[in-house]
């Protein structure tokens, strides 16, 4: 025991008194020279790769190194600042460059070519103190120009007034005369036309009340299932006398709405309100049943849920059979939780 310790001092000194704890104490040696020497293998993979990489990276600054020789070779640069102030200088002459159109196109914009030619002669005779005299000498004609513009302007007003007024006083009688006359024309025709407004208004009322009154029994009850179908918003389904558009007036304002106007929605709701009106019209002694196919595609759930209200009610007070056909199961579904006495019936594969 004391040979196989003789190389830890401390499992040396308690080879004798505690082997156990002198072999544990070796274990846990060799366990830190394991790790150690698998720290110095990574490490000296990782100073590989790193060497390897180093190598690359100085072939890749050589590289670039060489290119920046090129560079400054082809640019006539002794060295990277004098190639920077190349560059400095090029970006100087292009904004210069670019300056010069700019200026180009200022001056050229809306000239012809013949007064392009005379700016050049300007600007090749004249420096800039003769330029600048004459612009002083051209500003001061503009504005003795305007001057004399605008008198020319005010005696052209005054003499033109005078002209009217000196036409106006051979004139001025038979004008007279014919104004006479068209207020004289006016007079009678608002009378005329307060006759014919006031003939309209009854015509249209007699009308509505004949419409609202006297409407067809199959009108009336479209319009007590178009109430029940819309929750109240329309109260009336009308078919104007001479036309052959059904109209909606609204139960919130009286407002009429063509049903062309309409939802598709809201158009097959009343489509339904009229075709159960027209059911209930032609109904015999023994109720007939009802055929309904797919109706709801176009409902969104509240005219659904007032729509399976209205059937449920039909069923119940009329007595009446009611057979709907649908490929939708949410329809079918939300039609089952309203009518719960009704009896599904799968046709085809379930």
């Amino acid at each position: 025991m004391r040979e196989l310790c003789a190389a830890e001092d401390a499992a040396a000194r308690l080879a004798d008194e505690d082997p156990a704890a002198a072999l544990e104490w070796l274990r846990a040696a060799v366990r830190r020279e394991a790790e150690a020497a698998a720290l110095a293998s990574a490490l000296e993979v990782r100073m590989k790769e790193l060497a390897s990489q180093l190598r690359e990276t100085n072939a890749l600054l050589a590289g670039h190194a060489g290119a920046a020789r090129a560079w400054f070779e082809a640019a006539g640069a002794a060295d990277e600042q004098a190639y920077e102030r190349l560059l400095q200088d090029a970006r100087e002459a292009r904004q210069l460059d670019e300056e010069r159109i700019r200026i180009g196109v200022e001056l050229a914009s809306g000239l012809t070519e013949e007064d392009l030619e005379r700016m050049e002669t300007l600007l090749e005779r004249h420096d800039e103190d003769a330029l600048r005299s004459l612009a002083g000498r051209t500003a001061e004609a503009c504005r003795a120009a305007e001057e004399e513009r605008a008198r020319l302007l005010e005696l052209r007003g005054r003499l033109s007034e005078t002209l009217e007024r000196l036409l106006a006083e051979d004139a001025r009688r038979p004008l007279l005369d014919e104004r006479e006359a068209v207020i004289a024309q006016l007079a009678e025709e608002a009378e005329r036309f307060a006759e014919l407004a006031l003939t309209q208004a009854l015509i249209r009322r007699t009308r509505e009340t004949y419409e609202r009154e006297r409407q067809p029994a199959v009108l009336r009850r479209a319009s007590e299932y178009a109430s029940a179908l819309t929750n109240g918003r329309y109260a009336r389904i009308a078919a104007p006398y001479g036309r052959s558009s059904i109209e909606l007036e609204t139960a919130e304002d009286g407002r009429i709405v063509d049903a062309a106007y309409l939802s598709r929605g809201a158009a097959e709701q009343v489509y339904l309100a009229i075709r159960l009106a027209l059911a209930d019209e032609v109904e015999t002694d023994e109720p007939l049943p009802m055929l309904l196919d797919d109706l709801f595609v176009n409902f969104d759930d509240m005219r659904m849920d007032a729509a399976a209200g209205l059937l449920a009610r039909i069923v119940r007070e009329r007595r009446r059979q009611l057979i709907f056909l649908t490929c939708h199961a949410h329809t079918a579904e939300r039609l089952a939780e309203r009518l719960p006495f009704a009896k599904r019936v799968r046709i085809g594969s379930p």
